[in-house]
């Protein structure tokens, strides 16, 4: 595959609206669940199933990393590059979260974070750490298991470069995720819930999401899928037939095996993924789902502190909505509302200008590589003029 041909030009609308969906259903996960709310039994998926929204990021994030990193291999500083667009990507909001929560534990519960759970926050290694790797930001443990797979993200762009090799590669990464599942189960409780948040555990899901962006560029093989929808719509439909098939038939035997029903679901993500990538629906890519996609990432960082917040809201509600049902709806939907006004400060005063601030910072660094010429030199060739200030979001 010619990676010249990959340079992307635009956002994806179907990805974005993938991203809002995912962060919806975490938010609804957590509207029932840190308030345990009543649902009734036909509700009962927000509780089994809207948690997946978090895997469903992991496959998201893995596409997005190379739909916008990978025609950037092999040029000059791509490895420094790529760690600076990561980390001001996610830092700056996530350390402002950090010393939010310090705060509002402290003066909520009467509890101080020791230093050095508050350094390994900052450091993002808390994941490494049993009984520490849920993060002092509430639902931050993402946070970690993310931040160690784009460590190693650098060597999967240089070395997976065909599709045969993304398969291998998610095979291998659901062989390492189902065992280390078996091997924390088998411990004490400890290791058991650190397992479920564990960086090993999690390691095929975001190997899914690679297969996806492969999927997607199939179109570069097969010059004809870019006129034939087909294929993209066969993707998209084939991924939630499987989604369907979860969750009417039981996934009893692949929960025992490691919870390997989580590798299946971010197969049917990846088939989600790659289909609307090529060929969007309505349904994702709408104005809507893409302004909270763009900024699904304050929506995942203040909703529990926001849901906490609202239980006296939430218990009103109930009080005067005898349906428990639509009254959970209510909740949802004005939480929401509350939520909207919140991202889109947070995304305008932090997560933009933190984008902003690591794309000027690479952008001074290849000054300082290759100095502007004085006036009168000789122009560079055009090979030789430094990558012009990129506007593609991961």
């Amino acid at each position: 595959m010619n990676r010249k041909n990959l340079e992307p030009d635009v956002r994806l609308p179907g990805i974005h609206g993938l991203r809002a969906v995912a962060a919806l259903t975490v938010v609804m996960f957590h509207v029932c669940g840190i308030h345990q709310l009543e649902l009734p039994a036909f509700f009962s998926l927000v509780k089994t199933h809207f948690g997946l929204g978090v895997q469903l990021f992991f496959v998201l994030s893995a596409f997005s990393i190379f739909f916008s990193t990978h025609h950037r291999v092999g040029q000059s500083h791509w490895i420094q590059d790529y760690f600076i667009r990561r980390f001001f990507r996610i830092a700056p909001f996530f350390y402002l979260m950090i010393l939010v929560w310090c705060l509002f534990s402290f003066f909520e519960f009467n509890h101080i974070f020791p230093v050095h759970e508050i350094l390994f926050n900052f450091l993002f290694l808390f994941n490494f750490f049993p009984g520490n790797h849920e993060s002092i930001v509430w639902a931050g443990w993402t946070i970690g298991v993310e931040m160690v797979f784009y460590i190693l993200m650098p060597a999967m762009l240089f070395y997976i470069q065909k599709i045969r090799l993304a398969m291998v590669l998610f095979f291998l990464g659901s062989l390492i995720s189902i065992e280390a599942r078996i091997a924390y189960e088998a411990q004490g409780e400890l290791l058991r819930n650190y397992g479920h948040h564990a960086f090993l555990t999690q390691f095929g899901i975001f190997c899914a999401g690679i297969t996806a962006y492969f999927l997607y560029w199939r179109r570069n093989a097969y010059p004809q899928l870019m006129d034939n929808k087909i294929f993209y719509n066969s993707m998209s439909i084939a991924g939630l037939l499987l989604m369907v098939s979860l969750i009417l038939f039981s996934t009893e035997t692949l929960i025992n095996f490691g919870r390997a029903d989580t590798l299946v679901w971010a197969i049917a993500f990846a088939l989600l993924s790659g289909g609307q990538a090529g060929y969007p629906w309505l349904i994702f890519a709408n104005r809507f789902l893409f302004f909270l996609g763009e900024r699904s990432f304050s929506i995942y960082l203040l909703h529990p502190l926001v849901i906490y917040q609202m239980k006296p809201i939430y218990l009103y509600l109930y009080s005067q909505i005898s349906h428990s049902g639509i009254a959970f709806i209510a909740c949802v939907i004005v939480t929401i509302m509350v939520l909207i006004p919140m991202i889109t400060l947070s995304y305008s005063l932090i997560e933009y200008p933190g984008v902003r601030a690591g794309k000027k910072l690479i952008f001074f660094l290849k000054n300082c590589n290759h100095p502007i010429p004085p006036p009168f030199a000789s122009l560079p060739h055009a090979d030789e003029e430094s990558e012009p200030l990129q506007k593609t979001k991961a």
